[in-house]
């Protein structure tokens, strides 16, 4: 490599093409490069692409240089060292970001420099700092005024969001220097609206345009986040992104998954106030699909999100996944539901509809409700709490009417850490509307007084196990049980608990305590339920 090195310090242009070239094609599947920590070799090997780069007179080799420095750059390794600021300026030049030139020549070099900012952007903590004080922003934003005429390149607009999603996740103070100075989200909603219109239109360029809308959705997290956004700004961004997921569920298109993904995420980040723009009124003719609508409204944005989630689910969703996949669509359903009355409604038909098969445990089935059932016991808490908070929700937070849905035994860690083991409803109950209508099926009613509520579902008859004993029998084995619970006890290994007046478990001293108040743990279950 030193001999390499010398070269490209030499004055042979010819020869330093070659020795780039080579290097190019001996780094290109490497993200490690221990071979340059021997001698001081990586200093060496970047001061002598610096000096090419700083030469214009060497044009026709920055472009090798600036793929090796890309290459180099995916290690972090010394990278806050090695980027000097005269480097680092040169390279920003070099994308066309930074400077005072006014002509910008959209060319393959121009390209990999914006490639390399990427990289050293995203490895080297220090080089964020250096390009917001080196214009990086106001070349970005400079650039964004011009992307509706044809001549920028998509790749060119694909790397300015990229480097904008990387300043934005990685420098906070970038976040709101956008929003103050650049009016941001303003100017990014209008470039998503001509990428979702190019993207529906064009079918050139098609994965570069889901790429280019993908970029920009995360960016526009990034930008949202933590950040009271005006009325009239949220209702515009739900509307647009609303307008896609109807055009995806109309079109199926196979690339909407990622976006559909990036929607929900960016979701988030709405006042749960503006959310009640995903439903579009069906002022002329209504969606064909009568899942769709629901009291006068097209809900395909909702039912798409359903969708999303449902794939999720169904996909191998592992429990370490859980967090990731299904908490972002969960969160936003779980908004749209406390919002909206008409949205909690429809969710509700969808997720919780009227019983039928009760022969079957709540978590076992393949339905919404079986999927969000199984999600009140998963082991990441973050996942399971906000199940339960949009179950409750849509049972308007009734607990009777959860046990019903879910069984007693699913929601029961919920009920623990509301206080609300002994039943009843909280104080928020009386924030839902209260017109209700018989909405139990033939098939409940049925079978309703045979439906074990801990377990939420039908369970027929069996002989107990103390029908043929003595009385003496039945005290001796009753004894048995306290002494073995009171050893367990004793020893640390359980702690059993009784419910307080709180409505929360309470550790008890002796297992005798549990004799008390088993009446007023009684859980009564709930003729009528009704929306």
């Amino acid at each position: 490599m030193e001999s390499q090195i010398e070269v490209l310090n030499s004055d042979d242009n010819a020869a330093k093409k070659e020795i780039l070239k080579d290097l190019i094609e001996k780094f290109s599947d490497q993200f490690n490069f221990p071979a340059l920590d021997e001698d001081n070799t990586r200093v060496s090997l970047w001061k002598a692409l610096y000096h090419i780069l700083k030469d214009k007179e060497q044009g026709d080799l920055h472009q090798f240089c600036l793929i090796i420095i890309r290459l180099l750059s995916r290690e972090k390794k010394c990278l806050n060292e090695l980027v000097s600021t005269n480097i680092l300026v040169l390279i920003l030049a070099m994308g066309g970001l930074g400077g005072d030139n006014n002509t910008v020549v959209y060319n393959d070099k121009l390209i990999e420099g914006l490639k390399a900012c990427c990289n050293i952007l995203f490895n080297a903590n220090i080089s964020r700092e250096v390009c917001l004080k080196h214009g990086v922003l106001e070349g970005i934003f400079k650039r964004v005024k011009h992307y509706p005429e044809n001549e920028i390149p998509i790749d060119v607009k694909i790397l300015d969001m990229k480097i904008l999603f990387i300043l934005t996740a990685l420098q906070s103070d970038s976040r709101v220097k956008i929003n103050k100075k650049f009016n941001g989200i303003v100017e990014l909603m209008g470039v998503l609206g001509k990428a979702f219109e190019d993207f529906r239109n064009n079918e050139e360029f098609k994965l570069k345009q889901v790429e280019l809308i993908g970029e920009l959705l995360k960016t526009l997290f990034n930008l949202t986040v933590k950040t009271e956004i005006e009325s009239d700004l949220s209702r515009d961004l739900v509307i647009l992104l609303r307008d896609h997921l109807l055009w995806e569920f109309e079109n199926k298109d196979d690339n909407n998954n990622e976006l559909n993904n990036h929607i929900i995420n960016l979701l988030i980040n709405v006042p749960e106030t503006e959310l009640g723009h995903l439903m579009l009124e069906c002022v002329t003719e209504p969606p064909t699909n009568e899942t769709l609508q629901y009291m006068g409204y097209d809900m395909t944005a909702i039912y798409t999100m359903l969708e999303c989630l449902k794939a999720k689910f169904t996909k191998n969703c592992t429990v370490s996944k859980q967090l990731e996949l299904l908490s972002p669509v969960i969160t936003v359903l779980r908004n749209c539901a406390r919002s909206c009355r008409r949205m909690r409604k429809y969710l509700k038909t969808q997720v919780l509809p009227p019983l039928k098969d009760v022969r079957s445990r709540p978590e076992e089935e393949e339905s919404y409700r079986g999927y969000f059932c199984r999600l009140l016991t998963s082991p990441i808490t973050e996942v399971r709490d906000l199940s339960a908070d949009f179950l409750f929700i849509l049972c308007k937070e009734n607990v009777n009417r959860m046990i019903k849905y879910t069984g007693y035994g699913n929601a029961a860690g919920m009920f623990a850490s509301r206080g609300l083991m002994l039943g009843g409803n909280t104080e928020n109950s009386n924030n839902y509307s209260s017109d209700s209508s018989d909405s139990d099926t033939d098939e409940y009613n049925q079978l309703k007084s045979q439906i074990n509520p801990v377990m939420g579902c039908y369970q027929p008859d069996t002989p107990k196990a103390t029908d043929n004993m003595t009385d003496e029998q039945k005290e001796y084995e009753a004894m048995k049980l306290v002494n073995l619970m009171d050893n367990l006890t004793k020893t640390g290994i359980v702690q059993p608990c009784t419910v307080g007046p709180d409505g929360k478990p309470k550790p008890i001293e002796h297992v005798l305590q549990l004799q008390q108040g088993l009446k007023a743990q009684q859980i009564k279950s709930e003729d009528n339920d009704s929306d």
